[in-house]
């Protein structure tokens, strides 16, 4: 038997807390912000939250592992914090930064 949870955490709480753990990430330059000016989408699904975000990341750095390691970091991080699992973390990369 499932236990019901008498609580909920607002999608604000998860944005600051991914937004936290991105400006940890050694090559992440920023977030990008969209048209409507969002950064980071949650769509809650049964499974779990699904997160897609879009990135400028530095020149110089391998974008494969700057995404693998922000995906880990995430999920391991709201897993913990949440006690749920994350179904899905989708990073797009939007610029790269170049030095001026």
């Amino acid at each position: 038997m499932e236990e019901e949870k008498n609580y909920r955490i607002e999608k604000k709480v998860i944005i600051e807390l991914i937004s936290k753990i991105v400006k940890e990430v050694n090559g992440v330059y920023s977030i990008k912000k969209g048209i409507l000016g969002k950064d980071i989408k949650i769509k809650e699904t049964p499974e779990g939250p699904e997160i897609f975000l879009g990135l400028i990341v530095k020149r110089g750095i391998s974008v494969p592992a700057v995404v693998e390691e922000l995906q880990r970091k995430i999920k391991q991080e709201l897993e913990k914090t949440l006690t749920a699992s994350v179904k899905k973390i989708d990073i797009a990369i939007k610029g790269i930064k170049f030095s001026s």
